[in-house]
């Protein structure tokens, strides 16, 4: 277990995140299938993926409670590039958000206990793409109806990428334990294929996510993702925090200071297209 190193490639992964969401705002307003003609599209998908490979060796390297939570940094970031990209000062209330955000990131840092990383066990799995299927499909069905909030699909791409964390880590830690033989056993080909699954259908409800209402998409998404891990983490990997039942409330706290400043940082994420923009690349 090297905490360091976990950290160090969770800050990695958060930049290449957080770049890939900045272009993907830029096209958000197109389908999902003409996006693919789109090469900014691609260079997301680039950065996507290399930091999709740096969120999966942190895990080799730090327990899923301590991982996930560095989600966070993403939007925290995207507020200061913006700032930067419109050439002016971080305001008062940005800054309250980035410093409540880092805060409550910290806090929970300290009272993660980082053992031994443990894994999904072949019994468990079945139970776990259950109901991660039952939950994606409902959240699914309340996002098409008809003026629901697009919300909903970037709830659904938190709970996908929570998942697929959880499943990489057990694939991670299989390989690196015993070898490549593993990824030929049923749990692991199980694994893999749901893997595949849930990426790309997270990748597509983050697009449509986008849409509208960015900055409150990405914060969602942000948030759900660290949320679904955690319950996985404890529940499934038997993860904790450190101090018991002290150490619970005191974790408790800081997701609510975390929670706070997200809610904060939020709005001044990135700035909504202006209508007559995405009007005429309409009319185009």
């Amino acid at each position: 277990m090297n905490t360091l190193t976990a950290v160090i490639l969770c800050v990695a992964s958060s930049v290449a995140y957080t770049a890939a969401a900045l272009l993907q705002r830029r096209i958000a307003h197109q389908s999902v299938i003409a996006a693919l003609w789109d090469q900014r599209w691609w260079w997301a998908a680039l950065l996507n993926t290399g930091g999709a490979v740096l969120h999966v060796a942190a895990l080799r390297f730090g327990p899923l409670l301590l991982v996930q939570p560095f989600g966070l940094l993403t939007l925290v970031l995207a507020v200061v590039a913006v700032a930067v990209g419109q050439r002016r000062r971080v305001t008062g209330d940005e800054w309250r958000g980035v410093v409540l955000t880092c805060a409550g990131l910290a806090g929970l840092l300290a009272l993660i206990d980082a053992k031994a990383t443990s894994t999904i066990t072949p019994a468990e799995l079945p139970l776990l793409l259950g109901a991660t299927a039952v939950v994606l499909l409902a959240l699914q069905a309340v996002a098409r109806r008809e003026g629901a909030s697009n919300l909903w699909f970037a709830a659904a791409a938190g709970v996908t990428f929570g998942v697929t964390s959880a499943l990489s880590q057990t694939l991670t830690v299989g390989v690196t334990t015993t070898g490549l033989a593993v990824l030929v056993s049923p749990p692991a080909l199980l694994a893999l294929g749901a893997l595949l699954v849930l990426v790309a259908a997270g990748v597509a409800f983050t697009q449509i996510s986008y849409r509208r209402r960015f900055s409150a998409a990405i914060a969602t998404s942000t948030l759900v993702n660290p949320v679904v891990a955690a319950l996985i983490g404890t529940v499934l990997l038997g993860e904790s925090l450190v101090g018991g039942p002290l150490g619970v409330l005191a974790g408790l706290g800081c997701a609510a200071m975390a929670i706070i400043g997200i809610a904060t940082l939020a709005p001044s994420a990135v700035p909504e297209p202006r209508a007559k923009s995405v009007t005429a690349q309409q009319e185009a």
